[in-house]
């Protein structure tokens, strides 16, 4: 307990301690800040939750609700045929399907591995057959389209701004 106690506090420090985020598209690291890139609505990292709160967030969720919330995590994938989603990944292997606000703005197809910084609501995402099937045919899961058979529920996150860290 007192090693994950160290641990969080130096997350903290480090992420404390980023640059706000910037609108230009090709940043560079100023001193050992990160520099960032927007996309969709100006946001900035300031308050940004840490990705082990978020799966306290989703477990609090009831199948209608809405969280707003602005977290930091590591890009686990991305759209490679627009960037028009991405995924997030959260503690214990959990992941997040991030999507736009109105399907206004993508990002970059080179993301993975990254830190974002994502602002807008958390909910739970019922997936059809037919969008599990889609997402299976764009390569996102080793899954045979045609296994896919019943309806699941995963995490979701629309997001109207994010911000991409330089490392």
């Amino acid at each position: 307990m007192k090693r994950i106690n160290i641990l969080l506090a130096l997350l903290l420090v480090v992420f404390a301690c980023k640059n706000q985020g910037t609108t230009e598209k090709t940043p560079e690291k100023v001193g050992t800040q990160l520099a960032f890139s927007t996309y969709g609505e100006e946001i900035t990292d300031t308050n940004a939750q840490d990705h082990y709160q978020m799966l306290g967030i989703y477990q609090g969720l009831e199948s209608n609700d809405t969280s707003a919330v602005k977290f930091r995590a590591r890009v686990k994938e991305v759209c490679q045929s627009k960037g028009c989603w991405m995924k997030l990944a959260l503690p214990n292997g959990q992941e997040t399907r991030v999507k736009f606000k109105d399907y206004g703005f993508f990002v970059p197809k080179d993301i993975a591995g990254k830190l974002v910084v994502v602002e807008g609501k958390a909910f739970l995402e019922e997936l059809s057959v037919e969008e599990q099937q889609h997402y299976a045919e764009e390569g996102q899961s080793n899954v045979d389209p045609e296994s896919i058979t019943s309806p699941a529920t995963s995490f979701g996150f629309l997001a109207h701004g994010v911000l991409v860290a330089q490392e």
